[in-house]
């Protein structure tokens, strides 16, 4: 199994599921670990409404305008905020419609 693909299809985890089962000392229910797996995926695949919530400022995220994908960070001039897309001066337009983070903490 590559895990090093962009994406990761609800088969490969799965997968790693069942193989972290597999491989640990530790008897777990096979059905719970593949529940607890396909939620975790879920969760760090989970887009977040910029309407619902907005990411902290200056923090680096994945941001979609319905146009396409960007690494950003939401910034401010002390009148007017916008998205910065990281790394170069260009404004991300139209805003984004969602987001969500990069990393999990």
């Amino acid at each position: 199994m590559d895990t090093n693909k962009k994406y990761i299809k609800m088969e490969m985890i799965e997968e790693l599921a069942l193989n972290y089962v597999n491989s640990t000392w530790i008897t777990f229910p096979e059905e719970a670990v593949k529940k607890a797996f396909k939620a975790g995926a879920e969760i760090v695949q989970k887009w977040i409404s910029i309407e619902d919530e907005s990411p902290q400022y200056y923090q680096s995220v994945l941001a979609d305008n319905g146009e396409y994908k960007a690494v950003v960070a939401r910034v401010s001039d002390g009148n007017d905020e916008y998205y910065s897309i990281c790394g170069t001066d260009i404004i991300m337009s139209p805003d984004p419609i969602k987001w969500r983070p990069i990393e999990l903490k």
